[in-house]
């Protein structure tokens, strides 16, 4: 009998149909002998497993899902709760900053709003509240880059982006490279690191990639930080190198691949999927319990004894 694990979504999260990397982990992990369950939603008991995986769609996690989980002795990604902009940028400004500099309007929430958006309105009886403001999908068709707005002087940001609880105003610090604007991408699971950068013509880096490449540079220790801090298990941090500077501008913890598979994707899958291991169940040399090595809810190095559980 193998390690059991349970990946938990939400119940009307889009799992099946987006290119998340926790389907290929699973893959993976099936064909080392582990036993997966998904739990779409919490309407039914959970399974008995070693672990489980957060993995609800969300840039806030609802309550009834942290509520359920408690009930699974281990949750990786189980302290990551909110990845809104304002729970974590540094890059934050307001209006009486005294900034110069370029600066950035974009979405409080994580992946533009997406996926609140949707669920908004397919499912309206779950009180979602639709986030994605109009001032960031304007109809000059010139802006390449939507629901991203930029401008040249924090003075020049519309009056009715401030006070907006949806969308923030960060600094504008971007990497170039030549003609070329430069995003790196660290993505992590337990003790296993992937690194690449991706390189466009466009200021925020997002679309129109003309090319990808490994990063050899170890990780820079600031982002490390910034992962213990909030307590990741399994993520993706989306950073720059400005003027020497680390730069830290997104952080995900439902990673896909982006708009496509790549051979450089397919091979963080492969490096990454192994990082199970850092919690996987072992077999105690002194009782018949079952004992996992890893991080309790994200936080903490423990061991976990799971009594009346057959030996693996």
């Amino acid at each position: 009998m193998g390690p059991k694990l349970a990946i938990l979504t939400h119940e009307f999260d889009r799992y099946h149909n987006l290119s998340y990397y926790m389907r290929d982990f699973v893959k993976l992990w099936t064909l080392r002998g582990f036993e997966v369950t998904l739990v779409e939603g919490i309407k039914n008991p959970p399974p008995k497993v070693h672990v489980a995986m957060m993995h609800v769609d969300l840039s806030v996690v609802p309550q009834e899902y942290l509520d359920y989980a408690k009930q699974f002795p281990v949750v990786l990604n189980g302290n990551i709760t909110d990845i809104t902009k304002r729970a974590y940028s540094q890059l934050l400004l307001s209006k009486d900053d005294e900034y110069e500099g370029k600066v950035v309007v974009k979405s409080n929430l994580n992946a533009g709003g997406f996926p609140e958006e949707r669920m908004a309105k397919a499912h309206p009886e779950l009180g979602i509240r639709q986030r994605q403001p109009s001032i960031l999908y304007p109809a000059d068709e010139s802006v390449k880059e939507p629901n991203y707005l930029l401008y040249d002087a924090i003075q020049l940001v519309p009056s009715e982006v401030w006070g907006h609880p949806d969308v923030v105003v960060e600094k504008y610090l971007p990497e170039q490279v030549g003609e070329l604007y430069c995003a790196r991408f660290w993505l992590f699971f337990g003790d296993k690191d992937f690194q690449y950068k991706a390189f466009s013509p466009n200021p925020i880096c997002k679309g129109n990639i003309v090319r990808r490449e490994l990063i050899s540079e170890p990780v820079p220790e600031e982002l490390r930080q910034v992962r213990k801090k909030l307590g990741f298990d399994f993520g993706k941090f989306d950073y720059a190198i400005n003027d020497g500077n680390v730069i830290l501008f997104d952080v995900n913890r439902t990673v896909t691949y982006g708009h496509a598979k790549s051979n450089i994707t397919s091979l963080a899958a492969q490096t990454l999927a192994p990082g199970i291991d850092f919690y996987k169940p072992r077999r105690s040399t002194t009782t018949s319990s079952v004992t996992i090595s890893g991080i309790q809810n994200g936080a903490l190095p423990f061991q976990f004894s799971f009594s009346g559980t057959k030996p693996l």
